[in-house]
Parts: structure tokens; C-alpha cells; sequence
């Protein structure tokens, strides 16, 4: 009771591991060392190049009392961090500047110069037009990922009266595994306050405020210390709930200052390797791969990282449940009997028919099985044989030297010109390991080699259950980091399921306030103020390994006020103040019936709406039996600019009744907006939809 912890080291403060009962009251934990880089803009000025382009220049300046410049790091750890631009008199960040500006130089007084670097010279001057002295530039630092608190294989996990300063390259509060049993009452977790300066350093940061007319936000605290400005962000997520037999209730609490979301409910889903009619007619034996996408899409889209995305393993009596990335339902909720590591890949369509044989087009699914990575020199890496590689799929050879418009007139994935094979697919195909019940990738991107393997698990459920017509509609061979054309399996029984958020305030940060992928969940008399995306979304992320539908939501009695603030992001979905993106990035233009659209029974009620940034209040695609009733909608005079907001935005969604709303202050403008859809109902949208209306052209 009523202690304060401070933490010197880089790692965690508390662990849970493998425990029942606990209960911590009255802790305070903090951290000795900010693990985040912090810098207020002095200036910009640009200057005409030997390229005759113009380039964009700003001064920069550390916080005060962050140690060597940024924390722990140095300025070329900065330069390649998470970055975030702030305002100088918000605590919301506007736009994302990761890697995307160069440290130049560190001047004799202390100052540095950053160079803009952004895609295109228009949008270097757009962001530097925008930017202005005072403005604040933050960096997570990346490495220091162990979560200040941790929970694993716990239950039931109390924390009361407890205050995490947390910092900005972790997790403030983490769960994994099969946690049970966590609760969060009157927790707060927030940003650190300034850090104590000398004398000497504080008169040098007053120097420099008057010489470039900037607040520098030094000041002397009521006990007559010198202090630098306070951190804009601190932890990343508040609370991240994975993997879990329940998820986290959290009550009469504040999350604020995040450099992502207040919380993050989810699981890992599984990738549906193939599904295989059993000789008895009534059943099917369905094999999984135990990762959703082999490694996180962020390495693909070459930032370095290569981290495997694991899933529980499936056990007897776990519920299963699958569904295709164009919204196909292949099975309802099932209940394992068994699940075990399979001992054969034949004929599931897991990985392709050897290279060598049918000029490495594989027998089973028909796609290329030749791989040539190490390095692309037009030769298989595993049979030596001639080949193409067209992963651009723009029937362009981009092997250097090569170039050939190639031809494929029968569309078996082999040149007609040539006869040599085509490979499209980015990814390494894999081989299996029949002693460890695995599948092996040997792959390489960026000059870099990299091995993973990932579980491959098989169990049998009843044949009629499954959708077979929806099964042949995807590619379950393709190896590739995407989503796109592949069928995830959740376990929901593991899944972060039934948690409850009540009266918790989540504001101040730059990500969502509750990330909802998750079963039977409660979020009430909760407020999301001042975040640079949504208050609540409902989407599976499978950029992140992070998966599970939401099903059976209730939303009721909360505040939305101030969302959406990143720049330019007007019209992205994901932002609105209250998103459901059924099936993440794939959630436009899907099939609209009750056989599909996996997010289902969402109830959003009594809510207000107050202030955003984005053009929705409300966005929902690819979900089916929603029900908005009881909201307000409105812009109050002084909570925001004069934005003009819809107040529902409905796409690609099965049964949805709008009713009982509220629209005020005159703008709020074309209340809702429609295409789509089938079942729209509810006395808000009577007479002014039809019930049912086809995609848009």
C-alpha cells in the first residue's frame, strides 16, 4: 500500500507468471530513464539544392532533461524511430513523421538540424508549411519492448489505486497466454512529469526561447527545482489483452499520454491451410498453420522486423471458428474434440508439389513452386532451373537484364515465349518437417536471410458444416504476407473474450482508445477525448499478427469527443469515432448476406458524438445485425473547428437498424450515408433508403 516504485533498469517493473489471487493497492511505478526522444521545432528555412529542388530544413532542440539527447539513444536511433508531430499547445499528435526526415548535423550550441524526407518535394513542403516554432516531435524508441507490468498464464490479477508513468518503447500492461481473470480499478496510466535540470541547463533553454520566440516549457516547480517540459507520450498501449480465456475489466479508470492505443483486446488467429473430405462421407479433417501470416507484414513492407505471430494451440474443447477475407463464413463456432500437429501435408494444398517436377507448376493448386531469392538472378534456388520472377504482376520479367513482356496465353504460370516458369508469389515456399509436425521457410528479403517455422496443427469436424463452395474461392497455397485471398481460423475460446470497460476515460494519444477483436464485450460510460484516431474499433489487424472478429458487442452511454485528429485521414474509416471494419483493410466491396460478414451483433446505444476531425461519426463495413439507436450527434460551438461531419457512414453490411438518433447544432450534415447493404431499417432511415440497395458504381 500507497508505494512508489521507481524503476532504473530497461526492462519491466512487475511480473506475473504462472500465479493465482494476487492483488496490488496503492503502487505508484515510474522509470529513472525516459525511453522516448522529445524536440521542439526553433525553425525551418530551406534552401535550393545542386538537384535545383527545393529542400526543407528544421532547427531542432532536445526537451530538457531528457539524458543525452533522447533518453538513452543518439541521434541517428532518433532519426529511425516511431516519430510523432505535435502541435505546441496540443497533446494530440497531427501526423506521423516516421522515417521520414534525416538528422543532418548537431551545431555547436546544442541545436540540430533535421532535412524533411518525405515521398514527394510537394509533400515535404506541405508538412513544412504546416510545421511552426513550437511545434514538438516525439520518437519511441524501439528495443525496449518488456512491459512495465506483465501478466502470464495468471488468474484472477487485481490492481487498485495504482498509477503507471509508463514510458514510451513498452507496453505499459501486457497479458499473454491463457490469462484469466484480470482486473483494473481506478488505475491510471499516464506520462511521466517534467524531469529534473540544473541551473546552467535551465538558463540555456531561457536563452533560447527568447532568441527564437518559442515556449520551451522550462519552469520552476513549487518547491523552487528546475524541470524541463513533460513527455507528450508515454507507454504505448495502456493495456494490451492477447491470447486470453478472458479479457481485462477495467472500471473508474484513465489511460492518457499512449503512443498507441488505451487498449488493445485481441487474439492471434490461425491461417486455414486446407480442408480435406474424409473417406466416411460425414466428415473433414481441417489443418491449420499456427500463425496468421508466418511473420508480421511490417517486415515485408521492409522495415526489419521479423517476428512469428503465434496462436494458441487448439485444445479439446476450444471453439473454432473460420472465415475468408472476402467475408465467406467457411464454419460456424465448432467445438473441438481433439487437435494435434499433423503428420502429413498430402494434397491440403499447405505447401506446393516439389519444384522439380511439371516445370515447377505444382500438380495440386497449379501455382509455381520455383522460388528465386538468393540472390534473383533468373534460377531457382532450390533446382537451378530457368525462371521469371513478375511479383510487381505486371507481366514484366524484373530480374535485371531480363525485362521480357511475357505471354501466358493458356495460364498455367509458364512463359509462353521461353517455357520457363513464372513466379508471382513474394514469399519462399515452404517444406515439411513430418518428425516436429512443422512447417520450414527458408526466405530472404533485403539481402537478409531468415528462417521461421510455424506448428501445423489438424482436427475433424462434420462435413456439412463447412462451406465448401466458399473454400474453393480462395488459394490456400499462396504464401504470401497479405491477407488478401486467404482464410483466417480464430479460437475463441482464447480470445480475450467478455471483457468490460466502465466509466474509463482514454484521452491525449495517438492511436484508438479500446481496439475491439473479440467476442462478448462490454464498453460503457467510458470517454474518448483527444485521439488522433477512433475511440472504438471493431477490425481484425492482420498487418500486426493480430486477429479475431468481433461478435456480440455492446457499446452504450459514452462520450466520443475530439477523434480522428491525424492529418489528412478525413475520410479513412478506420478513424471515425466509432469504427466496425469487419475484415480490416479487405472490409469495402465485400459480398453482402447472412452467409457472410464474420463481425456480427453489435449494439451501439445511447452514445454522443461530439467534435472530429474525420468525416464520420460512425463508420461500419462488413458487418452484419448492428444496431444504432438512442445517439446524439453534434458539434458543439468551441469543442472544434467548424468541421462538418457525417453522422453514419454503412457499406457492405447485412441488417442494420438506425433509430431513435439525435442530430443537433445544424451541422452535422447528411445524417447517413448509404451503399451496399442489405436490411437497413429503423425510423431514421425509413422512407429515405430502401431496405436493400447493390454495390455503388
Amino acid at each position: 500500500y500507497g508505494v512508489y516504485q521507481e524503476h532504473t533498469g530497461l526492462g519491466g517493473i512487475y511480473q506475473f507468471n504462472q500465479s493465482e489471487n494476487y492483488t496490488v493497492k496503492g503502487l505508484t511505478m515510474g522509470y529513472t530513464t525516459q525511453s522516448s526522444g522529445q524536440v521542439y521545432v526553433l525553425e525551418k528555412y530551406r534552401e535550393r539544392g545542386d538537384d535545383r529542388q527545393w529542400h526543407y530544413y528544421v532547427r531542432v532542440v532536445s526537451n530538457a532533461g531528457y539524458l543525452e539527447d533522447f533518453g538513452r539513444s543518439n541521434t541517428t536511433v532518433f532519426s529511425g524511430s516511431w516519430n510523432n508531430m505535435f502541435k505546441a499547445d496540443s497533446l494530440v499528435p497531427w501526423i506521423d513523421v516516421d522515417s521520414r526526415y534525416n538528422f543532418v548535423s548537431k551545431e555547436e550550441d546544442g541545436t540540430m538540424i533535421f532535412e524533411l524526407n518525405l515521398a514527394t518535394v510537394t509533400e515535404n513542403a506541405r508538412i513544412y508549411n504546416y510545421t511552426e516554432p513550437g511545434d514538438v516531435w516525439c520518437c519511441r524508441l524501439a528495443g525496449d519492448n518488456l512491459s512495465s507490468v506483465a501478466v502470464y498464464t495468471a488468474k484472477n490479477t487485481t490492481m487498485e489505486d495504482c498509477v503507471m508513468y509508463g514510458y514510451a518503447a513498452a507496453l505499459a500492461m501486457s497479458t499473454a497466454h491463457l490469462t484469466d481473470g484480470l482486473y483494473l480499478h481506478r488505475y491510471h496510466n499516464t506520462t511521466h512529469s517534467g524531469r529534473e535540470i540544473d541551473q546552467e541547463t535551465y538558463e540555456k533553454y531561457l536563452a533560447l526561447e527568447e532568441q527564437y520566440n518559442v515556449d520551451l516549457e522550462v519552469y520552476i516547480d513549487e518547491y523552487g527545482r528546475y524541470r524541463g517540459g513533460a513527455s507528450r507520450e508515454g507507454s504505448v498501449d495502456a493495456t494490451h489483452i492477447s491470447q486470453a480465456v478472458r479479457g481485462a475489466d477495467v472500471t473508474s479508470s484513465i489511460f492518457e499520454g499512449m503512443s498507441d492505443d488505451g487498449s488493445n483486446q485481441r487474439s492471434a488467429s490461425s491461417r486455414l491451410a486446407g480442408i480435406v473430405k474424409n473417406e466416411d462421407g460425414k466428415t473433414a479433417t481441417v489443418y491449420i498453420k499456427g500463425s496468421i501470416a508466418e511473420v508480421y507484414y511490417t517486415y515485408y513492407l521492409n522495415r526489419g522486423l521479423a517476428s512469428a505471430s503465434t496462436t494458441v494451440t487448439p485444445r479439446a474443447g476450444d471453439r473454432i471458428y473460420a472465415y475468408g477475407s472476402g467475408g465467406d463464413i467457411i464454419f460456424d463456432a465448432f467445438t473441438l474434440t481433439a487437435a494435434t500437429p499433423a503428420t502429413s501435408v498430402k494434397d491440403i494444398h499447405a505447401i506446393h508439389t516439389p519444384c522439380t517436377e511439371n516445370n515447377g507448376v505444382c500438380t495440386v493448386c497449379g501455382t509455381v513452386s520455383h522460388n528465386d531469392t538468393t540472390p534473383r538472378d533468373g534460377k531457382c534456388d532450390t533446382c537451378g532451373g530457368n525462371v521469371h520472377v513478375d511479383t510487381d504482376k505486371n507481366k514484366i520479367c524484373n530480374i535485371s537484364g531480363c525485362g521480357m513482356q511475357l505471354t501466358d496465353e493458356n495460364n498455367d504460370q509458364v512463359c509462353d515465349k521461353d517455357n520457363c516458369a513464372i513466379i508471382t508469389n513474394r514469399q519462399a515456399n515452404p517444406t515439411f518437417n513430418e518428425k516436429e509436425g512443422k512447417l520450414v521457410f527458408d526466405t530472404n528479403y533485403n539481402g537478409k536471410p531468415y528462417t521461421y517455422s510455424t506448428v501445423l496443427y489438424q482436427f475433424t469436424i462434420p462435413s456439412d458444416g463447412i462451406n465448401w463452395d466458399a473454400v474453393e474461392k480462395y488459394n490456400l497455397s499462396s504464401n504470401e504476407f497479405v491477407m488478401k485471398d486467404k482464410i483466417l481460423v480464430d479460437n475463441l475460446s482464447a480470445n480475450s473474450g467478455y471483457f468490460t470497460f466502465d466509466n474509463v476515460v482514454i484521452q491525449n494519444a495517438r492511436a484508438r482508445g479500446v481496439v475491439c477483436k473479440t467476442v462478448n464485450a462490454t464498453i460503457k460510460n467510458c470517454t474518448f477525448r483527444n485521439l488522433a484516431a477512433a475511440g472504438t474499433l471493431m477490425s481484425i489487424e492482420t498487418t500486426w499478427g493480430e486477429s479475431t472478429v468481433a461478435q456480440d458487442i455492446t457499446i452504450e452511454g459514452c462520450l466520443y469527443e475530439n477523434t480522428g485528429y491525424y492529418y489528412e485521414t478525413e475520410s479513412d474509416l478506420k478513424r471515425a469515432s466509432l469504427s466496425i471494419q469487419g475484415l480490416g483493410e479487405l472490409s469495402n466491396n465485400v459480398t453482402v448476406s447472412e452467409t457472410t460478414l464474420p463481425c456480427r451483433n453489435i449494439t451501439i446505444r445511447g452514445n454522443k458524438f461530439n467534435g472530429t476531425n474525420n468525416n464520420y461519426y460512425i463508420a461500419i463495413s462488413a458487418a452484419q445485425n448492428v444496431t444504432i439507436e438512442d445517439n446524439v450527434f453534434c458539434n458543439t460551438a468551441g469543442v472544434t473547428t467548424e468541421k462538418v461531419a457525417r453522422a453514419i457512414n454503412i457499406q457492405g453490411c447485412y441488417n442494420v437498424k438506425v433509430e431513435g438518433n439525435k442530430f443537433e447544432n445544424g451541422n452535422v450534415s447528411e445524417v447517413v450515408i448509404a451503399n451496399n447493404y442489405a436490411g437497413l431499417t429503423g425510423a431514421d432511415v425509413k422512407d429515405i433508403f430502401p431496405e436493400t440497395k447493390e454495390k455503388a458504381n
